[in-house]
């Protein structure tokens, strides 16, 4: 989403920053005529920040970062049923068991496949998921309390956690949190 910094009575900061208290899945880049806005536009966390009049090479940059940001977002898993891709957000966790891989997913579904958590760890993207337990790999974004016995997603699941896991989920949970919102 491209938003003027101001606009009418409201200023485009203050649109932005209410996009994102309301998590809105979206990107956003301000577009201005005055440089002096640029620190405090980034409280609504921007993909990008421009300045007018617009060139075409800065537009050329900000739909790069756009289409490598939103390609991260797309999970792809070789099964032997073929490539599934899909969100990386449907994803919630996968559960091993007797060398089957179990995938639970946000509307409650699953899928299995034969298969290991270390083949998978090598396919999944890097720090979106991290092992909670040694035969669970959790979706990091779906993680709402993280308890010393186990987590709650936001779906309400529950997912078992490892005693010696604690400190490094909760690591892998604050650098996640901070590649999502570093300024804030």
């Amino acid at each position: 989403m491209f938003q003027d910094i101001l606009f009418g009575e409201e200023k485009g900061i203050r649109f932005g920053r209410l996009l994102r208290e309301r998590n809105w899945d979206l990107d956003l880049v301000f577009v201005t005529s005055s440089a002096q806005y640029a620190v405090a536009g980034y409280d609504a966390h921007p993909l990008h920040y421009l300045l007018k009049p617009l060139r075409p090479e800065q537009l050329d940059e900000v739909l790069d970062r756009f289409l490598k940001r939103r390609a991260q977002q797309i999970l792809s898993l070789t099964t032997p049923q073929g490539t599934v891709r899909m969100p990386v957000t449907d994803a919630l966790y996968f559960e091993v068991y007797n060398h089957v891989v179990n995938l639970r997913l946000r509307d409650g579904s699953e899928s299995s496949w034969r298969g290991s958590l270390q083949d998978l760890e090598r396919e999944l993207p890097d720090g979106r998921f991290t092992r909670v337990h040694r035969s669970y790999l959790v979706n990091l974004e779906h993680i709402a309390v993280l308890g010393r016995d186990g987590l709650r997603l936001t779906t309400g699941d529950m997912v078992p956690m490892g005693r010696s896991d604690y400190a490094n989920v909760q690591f892998a949970l604050t650098a996640y949190d901070r590649r999502r919102h570093p300024f804030g």
